[in-house]
């Protein structure tokens, strides 16, 4: 199920993925280049299609492996003896 912002989520689902300290993962994120990232989520989130697709076009590898949830669950491993 997919949700819209954490208000949506019933008390037991919110604990089981979000809060309990036994399971969730605390990253930190950073941004470099505000202007930089600024501009990218005008093009991705914005209105216009065609620059969207321009930048979908030349940027976009599908190929590419996505190593987010191997540094998700090394967090959680990595964690995981903590009380």
């Amino acid at each position: 199920q997919r949700y819209k912002g954490l208000g949506e989520m019933n008390p037991e689902q919110l604990w089981e993925t979000t809060m309990n300290p036994k399971t969730r993962v605390l990253m930190q994120v950073s941004i470099d280049d505000k202007v930089l990232n600024e501009r990218l989520i005008s093009t991705l989130m914005g209105e216009g299609a065609q620059e969207r697709k321009a930048y979908i076009l030349e940027y976009a590898n599908f190929n590419k492996e996505d190593t987010y949830f191997d540094k998700v669950n090394n967090a959680r491993s990595d964690t995981s003896g903590r009380n």
